[in-house]
C-alpha cells in the first residue's frame, strides 16, 4: 500500500490542487467474498475492506503531502484500482468569467465548424473540425488550453456581433468552462495578441453561475433606399423609448418579447444616418433596422425602424459600445 501511495503522489504531482479525495475500485468477487464471510460468521457493522483500504491509503498520502481531504467538492479525485495498479485522476472543471474588447474589424466571435464533415474531422479541415480559425474563440481557446494544460473548453457567449463590428467600452461578457485542467490558476495568463484584442475582468468563478440576461448599447450606421422623412426619423426617439418589441423566431410558433430602451439619431445625411441603440439582449440589430433573415435564431423584429419611418433600410455597420448585465447599474 505504501508503494501504491507513492505512485498516487507521483501522479498528483502533475496537477495543481488544494484539496483531494481518494476512491478505490475493488474486484466484484472480493466484495462478494467479504459479504459471504460476514454472513457466515454473522458479522454486522464495522468497517468493510474497501473503506478500510481507502482510509489507510488516504492517511498515508495525507501524511506525505500538504493538501486537505475534501469529501464533497475536491479539486481532484483519485480513482485507484489496486490489483492492476491503475490510477486515474479526475480534475474538477474551472469556471471563468471575463470580457473581451475588440478594436479591429474582420475578426469573428466564434469558430466556424467544418460543414464538409459536420464537426467530425476530414481532409478539408485537416481533421481539426474547424473551417476558419480567425476568431476571438480561437485566440482564447488555444491559449487557455495551453495555460491550464486542459483537454477541453466550452464557451458561453453573452450576445454576438458581426465580423466587422468593434466591441468597445468595458467589453462583451463571456464564460468559459475548462475541463480536466492540470493547472488551476490564472496567474501569468495573458492573451498574446496585438493591442487590438484584449481581455477585461478575466477571473475564476467560485461557482458555475452564468448570468445570460444583458442589455447592450450599439452605434448603428443605416443606409436608406430613398431620402427619409426627417420628422419620422426624429420621432424614433420617442417611439422606441422603453418600447417592447416582438421577436419572431425561426421555426417556432411563438413570439418573444424584448425591450428597446432607447434609440437616438446622431447624424443624418441624404441617404444614411447614425443611431445609438440601447436594447435588451437577444435583439438582432439588423432585424431591428428592418432587415430579415440575418440572425441565426431571429427572423423578424416588429415594430422596426423601417416600418416606423416607412422607408426600407439596411444596416451597413454596427459597433458594440457597451454591454451590461441586466442586474448591473446602467
Amino acid at each position: 500500500i505504501d508503494k501504491l501511495a507513492d505512485s498516487v503522489i507521483s501522479k498528483l504531482s502533475e496537477y495543481q490542487y488544494s484539496t483531494f479525495q481518494i476512491g478505490v475500485s475493488l474486484p466484484t468477487n472480493i466484495i462478494e467474498f467479504e459479504d459471504k464471510l460476514r454472513s457466515s460468521f454473522k458479522l454486522a457493522g464495522g468497517i468493510n475492506i474497501k473503506s478500510d483500504f481507502v482510509k489507510k491509503l488516504r492517511n498515508i498520502i495525507s501524511s506525505k503531502i500538504v493538501k486537505s481531504v475534501d469529501h464533497y467538492n475536491p479539486d481532484v479525485i483519485v480513482k485507484v484500482e489496486p490489483f492492476d495498479s491503475t490510477i486515474t485522476i479526475y480534475s474538477k472543471p474551472i469556471h471563468l468569467y471575463g470580457r473581451y474588447i475588440k478594436k479591429i474589424r474582420g475578426v469573428k466571435q466564434r469558430n466556424i465548424s467544418c460543414l464538409s464533415c459536420n464537426n467530425v474531422g476530414c481532409e478539408l479541415c485537416s481533421n481539426k473540425k474547424i473551417f476558419d480559425y480567425r476568431s476571438i474563440e480561437d485566440f482564447l481557446s488555444s491559449q487557455l488550453l495551453k495555460h491550464f494544460n486542459s483537454k477541453k473548453i466550452k464557451f458561453t457567449w453573452i450576445g454576438s456581433e458581426d465580423i466587422n463590428s468593434l466591441v468597445l467600452g468595458n467589453g462583451r461578457p463571456f464564460y468559459v468552462d475548462v475541463f480536466e485542467p492540470k493547472l488551476r490558476s490564472l496567474l501569468n495568463f495573458n492573451l498574446h495578441h496585438k493591442n487590438d484584442i484584449y481581455l477585461n475582468d478575466f477571473v475564476i468563478q467560485k461557482n458555475n453561475f452564468k448570468s445570460v440576461n444583458f442589455i447592450f448599447e450599439a452605434l448603428v450606421k443605416i443606409i436608406f433606399t430613398k431620402k427619409p422623412d426627417i420628422k419620422k426619423l426624429e420621432s424614433l426617439t420617442k417611439f422606441f423609448k422603453n418600447r417592447e418589441v416582438d421577436l419572431i423566431p425561426i421555426g417556432k410558433n411563438k413570439v418573444m418579447k424584448r425591450t428597446i430602451h432607447q434609440i437616438s439619431v446622431k447624424k443624418i445625411s441624404n441617404n444614411s444616418a447614425d443611431f445609438t441603440v440601447k436594447s435588451d439582449g437577444g435583439v438582432s440589430i439588423k432585424a431591428l433596422v428592418g432587415e430579415s433573415g440575418f440572425s441565426k435564431h431571429i427572423l423578424y423584429v416588429t415594430p422596426n425602424i423601417s416600418e416606423i419611418i416607412n422607408c426600407d433600410c439596411q444596416c451597413s455597420l454596427f459597433d458594440i459600445t457597451n454591454v451590461y448585465h441586466e442586474n448591473n447599474d446602467i
